[in-house]
């Protein structure tokens, strides 16, 4: 007897997301139909860059992994249950957060596989010197008379 898996597995991601410095940013990586008999057995997130980070892993039945302070793995179900993906979060993420994302899915029967989110951050990073000269400034009155 020979089991051959599903060969492409419908994905929901982004191909692209923006944000603002300080926004927390949500990336998404869910089997989009589980109508197919797909278990999925873990789930890994890495940032594309030369080290290639690991940000968080998670396998059914056991605990989140991370390996970086500012991200949070949120796990997603249908409503039978059946786990279908997850969200990795970014927290109050600055220029240095923006990159190639890259969710792994291993799953039963259907195999690995990978997809890509590209997440650009847009805007200015205000140190609390920038910050405190701003609230001065829309603070300042001007009387005349």
């Amino acid at each position: 007897m020979c089991l051959t898996g599903l060969q492409d597995v419908p994905v929901f991601h982004y191909k692209t997301k923006e944000v603002l410095v300080g926004q927390n940013a949500s990336l998404p990586c869910l089997i989009k139909n589980v109508t197919y008999n797909i278990v999925i057995v873990s789930t890994e997130w890495t940032k594309k860059d030369p080290k290639r980070t690991k940000l968080a892993l998670f396998t059914p039945g056991h605990d989140y992994v991370y390996f970086v302070p500012n991200v949070t793995l949120k796990t997603i179900y249908n409503g039978n249950d059946r786990l279908i993906g997850t969200h990795v979060e970014l927290l109050n993420v600055d220029k240095r957060d923006a990159g190639t994302y890259i969710c792994y899915m291993a799953t039963y029967p259907s195999g690995s596989f990978k997809r890509e989110t590209e997440l650009k951050v847009k805007g200015m990073h205000y140190s609390p010197y920038h910050v405190h000269i701003y609230l001065d400034r829309s603070l300042l009155k001007v009387h005349t008379g």
